[in-house]
Order: C-alpha cells, then sequence, then structure tokens
C-alpha cells in the first residue's frame, strides 16, 4: 500500500515533467528494485514513462541498494545518498535514473493553487521550504554534535591524530617483526 501512495505521488511529478517520462519510456518493461534496509519496493516502467507496482520477486534489471539510515544521512547531507548508493544491474538504467530523480522536482505551488488560491499556496511552499531547510540543519547539527561527543567525551570514537599514531605504530610494529622473522631466517640457514 505504501509502494502504491509512493508510486501515485512520483507519477503525478512525472505527469507534468515530459522530459523525464521522455527519458525513462526508451527503458519500457524493465524493472527497478530499491532495497532500504531490509525492505524491497520493486517497480515496472510503463510505455509512457511512468512506473507501476511489480510482484516483489520480479527480475529486476537494476537494483538500488541504500544503508536502512540513508533517510536521516540525506537530511544532514543531500549528497550523502548517491553516495551510499550501491547500484547493480543496468548501468544505462541506472544513469538514467539517477539523472531523472536528480532534477525531477514537485512543484507543490501549482498543485494547491487551484484549491487556495495562487498566494496561499505560494505562502505555504515557502514555510514548507523553510521547515525542511531548518529540519535538515538541525539534523545535520545534531549529527556533528554527536559525533564531536563520541570523538571528544566519550572513548568510543579515537580523535583523528590518534587514529593516525595508532596506524603508524601498528606499521612500525609490523616492520619489526618482518625484521625478526628475517633474522630467525637468516639463522636457520
Amino acid at each position: 500500500m505504501l509502494t502504491e501512495a509512493a508510486l501515485g505521488l512520483i507519477n503525478h511529478i512525472l505527469e507534468s515533467e515530459r522530459w523525464a517520462r521522455d527519458q525513462l519510456m526508451p527503458f519500457a518493461s524493465q524493472v527497478i528494485r530499491l532495497e532500504l534496509g531490509q525492505q524491497n519496493f520493486s517497480a515496472g516502467i510503463t510505455a509512457t514513462g511512468h512506473l507501476r507496482p511489480v510482484p516483489r520477486h520480479a527480475t529486476a534489471t537494476v537494483t538500488l541498494a541504500l544503508p536502512s539510515d540513508s533517510f536521516f544521512k540525506s537530511l544532514a547531507s543531500p549528497f550523502s545518498l548517491k553516495a551510499s548508493a550501491q547500484i547493480s544491474g543496468s548501468a544505462q538504467l541506472a544513469e538514467c535514473l539517477l539523472s531523472v530523480f536528480s532534477h525531477l522536482r514537485w512543484d507543490i505551488e501549482s498543485d494547491l493553487s487551484p484549491l487556495l488560491g495562487d498566494v496561499v499556496a505560494r505562502r505555504l511552499r515557502l514555510v514548507g521550504a523553510g521547515f525542511l531547510d531548518f529540519q535538515r540543519r538541525q539534523a545535520h547539527h545534531l549529527f556533528r554534535n554527536f559525533t564531536e561527543y563520541l570523538a571528544e567525551e566519550s572513548p568510543s570514537l579515537p580523535r583523528r591524530h590518534e587514529f593516525r599514531q595508532f596506524s603508524s605504530s601498528t606499521e612500525q610494529l609490523r616492520d619489526h617483526f618482518q625484521g625478526l622473522g628475517d633474522r630467525v631466517s637468516a639463522l636457520e640457514s
């Protein structure tokens, strides 16, 4: 049910974006699978460039796997969503999907305008955008403060210079053991 609602919203947005549907049309009848943690969602591309639900067991042309915490990471940094995605399958379809969904925007103002009027629709969009921006900034600050707490106040995470020092010490220890192994080999022969 949630998948159908999400696909309905995506199709609504695609309906007003002809360029996006034109890019998806060559991939008609191919299947996209989105793996979000333990949840899997599948959708097929129609001949008109829209998305339709397909059975979960349908063979996917491309699979986009995101970690379960990707939603929260995307609040802190929108670019982290692309970086954390693991893509398998058709490279052409994956590239098309990333291009379309990177540039696809919902013009909520034009959807609300016939119902509420132009001025109210614009104000609601501005308030909503401000609220989302505030939430994104707060999530970013919370994430930064939490990592600072773990690094500075709690011994859970080492500081960057401590990690470098540990790595350097480990490499020196490895080199000493290598030299010791070479000396033992020389003594045995």
